[in-house]
């Protein structure tokens, strides 16, 4: 008997589009609050490292906002700047090293509720930064 047919479906591959996952466990997008102006930090690095490490059949990456004042909060991380992207890139070769999974990314603008502070400081939204509604 086919060992596949053996395994739970939850453990085995699945094609989305052309896409092979080798399992179909999917990390969800968590927003950390944790960056630079945008860009991913150590913090980043260390987290979707670890979640690569996983074994998981898929990645994927925090919302990530398209301007800096669409992020929802100034923690969040961007790819508006060419800083952004280079730290971006220092994150996924990281995972890179470790899984050979498909990595996706939640690509996001927060609209009016964009500017928000970090949950810790109370999510209100930041003065001269906000949407006008």
């Amino acid at each position: 008997m086919n060992s596949v047919l053996l395994r739970p479906a939850l453990f085995q591959p699945l094609d989305l589009g052309g896409i092979i996952l080798p399992n179909r466990i999917v990390v969800s997008p968590m927003c950390q609050y944790s960056a630079d102006d945008g860009s991913m930090n150590d913090w980043h690095l260390v987290h979707l490292g670890h979640l690569a490490y996983s074994g998981a059949g898929l990645l994927m990456v925090e919302a990530t906002h398209v301007t800096r004042a669409g992020r929802i909060t100034h923690g969040c991380t961007g790819l508006y700047s060419e800083r952004n992207e280079a730290s971006i890139k220092k994150v996924i070769e990281a995972c890179r090293r470790v899984s050979k999974s498909p990595i996706g990314i939640q690509i996001g603008h927060a609209g009016r509720k964009a500017s928000s502070q970090v949950p810790w400081e109370g999510r209100d939204c930041r003065p001269g930064l906000a949407y006008a509604t």
